[in-house]
């Protein structure tokens, strides 16, 4: 009985059974558990315990204001990286969006019908043609085609597929030979007797078997028809995709962050014990301002105040909102470089690239074969040879450009294109037994193509010239009269030779630049590839990854015959994996974390998501699988290893801005917590008042975040080395700005409290120096450079709010009253307390001069 596919009662019984030929969804965060996730920041975890302090042990006495500005700011901080990532995850899913418009043609109720992918079912028989993809795993039960596995298998040799349809030694393959009915007496697809398709598992899948196909293979050339015999989470590409490692790797910037919590914490509660015990040491001990239990009782309730107001003042809120905010404006603007941001801490990890492993075709090559090198036989015109190329090619031309045929002859008819084509009576394919491919013209004339190892030897005339360009592909053309096509090329008589044509995948314009980039900024790049080692030792080297004589390159195979000691010891060295298997990748991605490098990986298929999806920052190709995608922290729209050079530098830009924060937060907090531990030993027992200090929080940790948040990224930061995944965000020499700089904060206001006796005016002009000596400061810690003015024009929010901040004070000097404890200053006072407060920009460019 003649197999008509599906009918419509059984199609509907398959999806009951075997379901919808779709994927599992992952599961989506919530905007509640995103908000948790993000509370369990390790510095909103100090922040939650400073509140917490300030209103449980201070319920009766504690500053509401301070407290609300303290929830404030974890609140903002929280609310902003959800929103951030959740709008990230929405432009993804956009993105996502392409890959459910894709249809098959089926056969239904005896008749081809197009469905959309997510209908297809358990046994229905689908009709594929050259430049479609395989929509589900399933047997070939007619016809013959070529077809792309690369997504799945890495591999990048086309596979033959077919169902014995091509006779013994490639008997010719005429096209009405892929229309012949089907007359399949197969069970399988028999529904009618209630008994559905088996279930195919993908343990152990074979991708050499020619007659099964998978889904997310593209056909390249050829049809023929195939049974579907897994869907959605049934097929490989489904059962990966499900089997993606869930194992969350810690960033680097969170890593760096909760070692920096650690510290702070201890700064903020050995500084609030020293205030405490430095205040009641004072006022009993000093000035022996006691009568009674009472008043001891009395001093040391307002020594836990004070101490209370140091941990708020030493823990700097500000930074969690200033790393959620530099990082989504960042997103925002790596985007514009066709960048996708999938999760926010990606950038700052792609700064802190040690190690990046990347693919080559479309990453470093534009991604497609083309025409590099012509060389014409004697007395031949090109026009000739590209005739003859048209008339022997399986692509052909269309109003949307060169479709059918495999990747070697679509390059060649675009290179011959608008060329007219002969009408053709019979063709013979290429198969890897032949080495050619032939085909016959109504005007007699036979047109041959292929190795030029083969057809050479057959020529009568010949072409002197040497062959050097092993990445090149060299396809030799060849004519001859005759009235028969035959399969060996020793058949054919007084072969003339046209000319030889060297196609390659040619590199990106700016790839040796890019490569260059990446290996000055200290990270080293790897290719792997499905290539040849001679031939991917060529590409490497020409694109400038491969670049001394002792640099490594090893296949799969020899990778493979070492164990990962004897791997880690060389990876410094090694350059290129040739005939890289999946599995690889993987491989490679774990060593090099044991060895605590940051590692980057790219990919585009299937088989990339594990190693996309382990390593520290996964980039994902724009015109890769979703399943690649889905794994990735970043999506490469454009396809270029350019725009990862731009990850990497956006990354590192973060980082110093993150650095930039932190010195200036705790410098301004270190000057601060100077002043309230000296100041009840020298007469001031009260230098600043919590109202004051709620300003200068906010200052020093909102204001400033915003403000460092816009530095710009800059080229320079390329040509330092990258961090290690165990370097801590605080290195001795900002140690050092931190202690210079606080402590001469300290010593002006102190100097001040100490020389100018208190008065409403002089405790004025102390805040006002304080606040003032907190501006100059902000400058010296937004660049290392003594030039404090560099790149400044970049970052015109740093001028913005700056300027806000010093208009700001000035109001609350004249017009702060009783609430802020200020009276006003004369002109002449006014210029003194900033003349002094400018004293931090020189002391700090000595110690510039000096550490260099």
């Amino acid at each position: 009985m003649e197999n008509k596919g599906l009918t419509s009662k059984e199609v509907l019984k398959s999806r009951e059974i075997y379901g919808a030929n779709v994927l599992t969804p992952r599961e989506k965060q919530s905007i509640f558990s995103r908000f948790l996730s993000a509370l369990g920041d390790p510095i909103i975890k100090v922040l939650l315990a400073a509140l917490a302090i300030n209103v449980l042990f201070l319920f009766k006495t504690a500053d509401w204001l301070e407290s609300l500005g303290i929830a404030l700011a974890v609140l903002l901080a929280t609310i902003v990286s959800v929103i951030s990532e959740a709008g990230s995850e929405s432009a993804f899913e956009k993105l996502q969006q392409e890959a459910d418009k894709k249809t098959a043609r089926v056969i239904r109720d005896g008749e081809i019908c197009e469905v959309l992918a997510s209908d297809v079912v358990v046994g229905d028989v689908i009709h594929l043609q050259a430049g479609e993809g395989i929509l589900a795993d399933g047997d070939v039960i007619d016809g013959n085609f070529a077809c792309d596995q690369a997504a799945l298998n890495g591999e990048s040799k086309e596979a033959k597929k077919g169902a014995g349809l091509t006779g013994a030694h490639g008997a010719p393959l005429r096209r009405d030979d892929c229309h012949r009915p089907l007359h399949p007496n197969d069970s399988e697809c028999n529904l009618r007797e209630g008994q559905a398709p088996p279930l195919r598992t993908n343990d152990g899948v074979d991708f050499l078997d020619n007659s099964k196909v998978f889904s997310g293979a593209v056909v390249t050339n050829g049809e023929g028809y195939m049974r579907v015999s897994a869907v959605g989470d049934g097929t490989f590409y489904g059962k990966l995709a499900g089997d993606l490692n869930s194992q969350i790797i810690t960033s680097p910037l969170k890593e760096r962050l909760g070692e920096f919590a650690k510290v702070i914490s201890r700064f903020g509660y050995t500084a609030a014990f020293i205030v405490a015990v430095a205040y009641v040491f004072n006022q009993v001990y000093v000035l022996h301002n006691y009568q009674n239990w009472i008043d001891i009782a009395n001093h040391a309730l307002k020594a836990l105040t004070i101490a209370v107001s140091v941990i708020v003042m030493a823990v700097p809120e500000g930074l969690p909102m200033m790393i959620t905010i530099v990082l989504a404006r960042n997103m925002k603007n790596m985007l514009k470089d066709n960048v996708l941001v999938r999760k926010l801490v990606g950038i700052e990890t792609a700064g802190s690239l040690n190690i990046l492993f990347t693919d080559k075709t479309g990453t470093l090559t534009n991604g497609k074969l083309q025409v590099a090198e012509t060389i014409l036989a004697d007395g031949v015109k090109l026009e000739e040879l590209k005739q003859a190329v048209c008339a022997n090619c399986s692509a052909e031309s269309s109003k949307n450009g060169i479709i059918g045929g495999n990747a070697t002859d679509r390059a060649l008819l675009e290179w011959a294109y608008n060329r007219k084509k002969n009408e053709i009576e019979e063709r013979l394919p290429f198969n890897s037994e032949n080495k050619f491919m032939a085909t016959l013209g109504k005007n007699g004339t036979i047109y041959i193509k292929g190795a030029p190892e083969i057809i050479l030897k057959h020529c009568g005339n010949s072409i002197k010239h040497e062959i050097i360009d092993e990445s090149m592909r060299y396809i030799a053309v060849a004519i001859t009269n005759g009235e028969k096509l035959h399969n060996g090329i020793s058949r054919y008589e007084n072969l003339k030779l046209l000319g030889i044509i060297g196609l390659k995948d040619t590199l990106r314009t700016n790839i040796i630049k890019t490569v260059l980039d990446i290996k000055r900024a200290g990270v080293s790049v790897v290719m792997i590839t499905g290539d040849s080692k001679v031939t991917a030792t060529e590409i490497a080297k020409h694109a400038g990854i491969i670049s001394e004589a002792n640099d490594i390159v090893l296949t799969s195979s020899e990778l493979n015959r070492m164990n990962d000691g004897e791997i880690g010891k060389i990876l410094p060295k090694l350059k290129v994996v040739a005939r890289a298997l999946p599995t690889d990748k993987s491989r490679l991605v774990k060593i090099a974390q044991g060895m605590g490098l940051v590692v980057g990986m790219t990919g585009d298929g299937v088989n990339d998501a594990p190693a996309l999806s382990n390593a520290d920052v996964g980039f994902a190709m724009g015109s890769g699988t979703e399943v690649a995608k889905e794994a990735a922290d970043i999506v490469v729209l454009d396809d270029n290893l350019a725009s990862i050079s731009k990850a990497i530098c956006y990354g590192r830009t973060i980082f110093k801005n993150i650095r930039k924060f932190i010195v200036y937060q705790l410098t301004v907090s270190m000057g601060a917590v100077g002043i309230l531990i000296i100041g009840p030993f020298i007469g001031a027992d009260n230098p600043i008042t919590v109202i004051q200090m709620l300003w200068i929080n906010i200052v020093m940790d909102s204001l400033s975040g915003l403000a460092f948040a816009g530095e710009m990224a800059l080229q320079k930061y390329m040509k330092e080395r990258p961090k290690r995944r165990d370097e801590r965000i605080m290195t001795a020499k900002m140690w050092g700005q931190i202690a210079v700089c606080g402590a001469t904060i300290s010593a002006i206001c102190l100097g001040f409290l100490k020389l100018v006796p208190e008065s409403a005016n002089s405790m004025t002009a102390f805040f006002a120096l304080f606040m003032f000596s907190a501006i100059f400061m902000s400058f010296n810690a937004r660049t290392e450079s003594k030039n404090l003015l560099e790149y400044m024009a970049g970052n015109k929010a740093f001028i913005v709010i700056m300027s806000f901040v010093a208009v700001v004070q000035m109001c609350i000097i004249y017009f702060g009253g009783e609430v802020f404890r200020t009276n006003g200053l004369g002109m002449a006072e006014l210029l003194l307390v900033i003349g002094v407060a400018f004293l931090v920009v020189p002391v700090d460019l000595v110690r510039k001069r000096l550490v260099g």
